[in-house]
C-alpha cells in the first residue's frame, strides 16, 4: 500500500497542520475459508459452542456466565463488491478461570429462511451436536438439515436458518489496565440485515463440569457500498494509530489482523475520547465516483470543526478542501483496482479541551454528486 500525503494549513492559527492521506490499495481481503485441522478438544469446544448457538438463535435461555458485548463495527466495500465488516468484541475474561477462550461468530440474514420440514427429516444425519467436527470449515457448510435434525432431536430446537458466515477462535482475551480485553475479527456478507452471534466459552474451565459460557447476539444493518454511480463511503473510522506491516497478510493471516489493508494496519479508538496526548486521526474510503481519463478520480473533500458549548453548536475550524485527481493521487491508482482513501490527522494538543462534531463533505466533482458524514469525538 502506497501513501501519498499533503500538509494543508488549517483556517486557524489554533490548529497548525493537517495531514491527508491519500492510498493507494486493494480491497481487505476476504476471511480465510480454509481448512484448519482441529485436535480432539478444539473439536469438542466446536461442539459445545455450535450448540449455544443454535439455542441462542432458537430463541432459547442461554448462560450468561462472562460479559461479552460488540463494541464497534465498521464496513468497507470488498473486492467482490459484498461488505467487508471488521469488528470489536469486548470479552471480561476476568471472571473466567484464564483468559484462554473459545469464541465463535455467527452471522444469520434476517431473510434467511429455515429449511422446510422435509428437509428437516432427512434420514440418516447424525447430530451436529453430538458428533466430532473434522475441521472448522465443517461450521461453515453444516447443512441446514443437519442443524435442525440436531434441534429435534437433543434440544426441540426449530428448523434454522443456514449462517451467511461463520467462524471459530481458540484465543487469549486479556485485560489491559483493569479494563476487558479486547479481540478484533471480521466478516463479509452481502448488504442486508442481520443478526450476530458470539459465544465465548472458557477452555481451561476450573469446574470441567460447568465451564463458563455466554453468547451476546446484536442486530445490524449493511448498506449497500456497490451500487454504481452512488457516490458513497465507509465507516469513517476514529484511529488510535496506525502500523506498517512488512507485507500484506494472507487470507488466514487476515483473520487475525481485520484491520489490514494493504500493508497498513489501522487500529480504531475504543469510544470517541481522546487525550490531549493524543493526536486526532480519521479515516474512510470514498466508493462509486466518477472516473476520469486513466481511471483516476477527480473528488473534493472538505472538512468542518464544529464545538459543542451550552449555548449551541459553534464553528471552530476548516481544512483547506483537499483535490484527490490525477495530481495528487498515486501515479499507479487505477480505480478499477484500489480504493481511494481518505483522512485527516491533526497533532496532539492542537484541539482544545472539548467536544467536537467533525463535518466531512465528499463531492465527485464530474457529476456534481456529494453527500456529508459526521464524526463526534471529545478531547479531555
Amino acid at each position: 500500500m502506497s501513501i501519498r500525503g499533503r500538509v494543508l494549513a488549517l483556517a486557524s492559527a489554533s490548529v497548525v497542520v493537517s495531514v491527508v492521506v491519500v492510498a493507494s490499495l486493494s480491497a481487505p481481503a476476504a476471511q480465510a475459508q480454509q481448512k484448519r485441522k482441529l485436535d480432539k478438544a478444539q473439536q469438542q469446544e466446536a461442539n459445545v459452542l455450535t450448540q449455544l448457538v443454535d439455542q441462542a438463535q432458537a430463541g432459547l435461555q442461554v448462560p450468561a456466565d462472562l460479559p461479552v458485548s460488540i463494541e464497534a463495527y465498521h464496513y468497507f466495500k470488498s473486492a467482490t463488491g459484498a461488505t467487508y465488516v471488521p469488528f470489536t468484541m469486548v470479552i471480561d475474561t476476568s471472571k473466567a478461570s484464564s483468559p484462554a477462550v473459545s469464541v465463535m461468530l455467527r452471522v444469520v440474514k434476517k431473510s434467511a429462511a429455515a429449511p422446510t420440514q422435509a428437509q428437516a427429516k432427512v434420514p440418516g444425519i447424525t447430530p451436529a451436536t453430538d458428533r466430532d467436527v473434522a475441521d472448522s470449515s465443517d461450521l461453515r457448510s453444516r447443512m441446514d438439515a443437519d442443524r435442525a435434525q440436531a434441534g429435534a432431536n437433543k434440544d426441540n430446537l426449530p428448523p434454522l436458518p443456514a449462517a451467511s458466515f461463520q467462524d471459530l477462535y481458540f484465543v487469549s482475551v486479556v485485560p489491559l489496565a483493569e479494563r476487558p480485553g479486547r479481540l478484533a475479527r471480521a466478516f463479509q456478507v452481502e448488504p442486508g440485515d442481520y443478526d450476530v452471534y458470539v459465544a465465548v466459552k472458557e477452555r481451561e474451565p476450573a469446574d470441567k463440569k460447568n465451564p463458563k459460557m455466554a453468547v451476546c447476539r446484536q442486530s445490524f444493518s449493511l448498506p449497500n457500498l456497490a451500487i454504481p454511480g452512488d457516490l458513497t463511503v465507509s465507516s469513517v473510522l476514529l484511529l488510535a494509530r496506525t502500523e506498517e506491516l512488512t507485507q500484506q497478510p494472507t487470507a488466514e493471516q487476515q483473520r487475525d489482523h481485520p484491520y489490514a489493508i494493504g500493508t497498513i494496519e489501522i487500529v480504531p479508538v475504543a469510544g470517541t475520547k481522546l487525550a490531549t496526548t493524543d493526536p486526532l486521526q480519521v479515516f474512510f474510503q470514498i466508493y462509486n465516483y466518477t472516473l476520469t481519463q486513466g481511471n483516476k478520480p477527480d473528488v473534493l473533500v472538505e472538512y468542518n470543526f464544529y464545538r459543542k458549548l451550552d449555548s449551541g453548536e459553534k464553528y471552530f475550524n476548516k481544512t483547506e478542501p483537499e483535490v484527490l485527481n490525477a495530481a495528487s493521487v498515486n501515479p499507479m491508482f487505477d480505480g478499477t483496482k484500489h480504493q481511494l482513501s481518505s483522512g485527516i490527522t491533526v497533532p496532539a494538543g492542537k484541539i482544545p479541551v472539548g467536544t467536537y462534531r467533525l463535518e466531512i463533505k465528499v463531492t465527485d466533482k464530474p457529476s456534481g454528486k456529494s453527500l456529508t458524514r459526521n464524526l463526534e469525538f471529545s478531547v479531555s
